[in-house]
């Protein structure tokens, strides 16, 4: 049987939703302590491509996306989680 979606994109949509996503790593991170406010996450840009030149003999460029990006300002932390 073949299916649509797979299991680790039907998890990433599900923690797009910064409730679902505060409440997860308020449990496994803070002991189920309400630490990371749903309404401050923000989401980040998944883009961390590079361009590497070595001198001008040679360009190279490396494209990298993470799936899922989301920071917080705690005051005087600021927690970037990714997943």
């Amino acid at each position: 049987m073949s299916h649509a979606f797979s299991n680790d994109i039907i998890f990433k949509s599900f923690l797009r939703n910064n409730e679902r996503f505060a409440d997860m790593i308020n449990a496994a991170v803070f002991q189920g302590m309400p630490m990371v406010d749903p309404e401050k996450l923000r989401d980040v840009n998944t883009d961390l491509s590079v361009i590497l030149d070595s001198g001008g003999k040679k360009v190279m460029t490396i494209e990298r996306f993470r799936d899922l990006v989301k920071m917080i300002d705690m005051g005087s932390y600021i927690l970037v989680f990714w997943y």
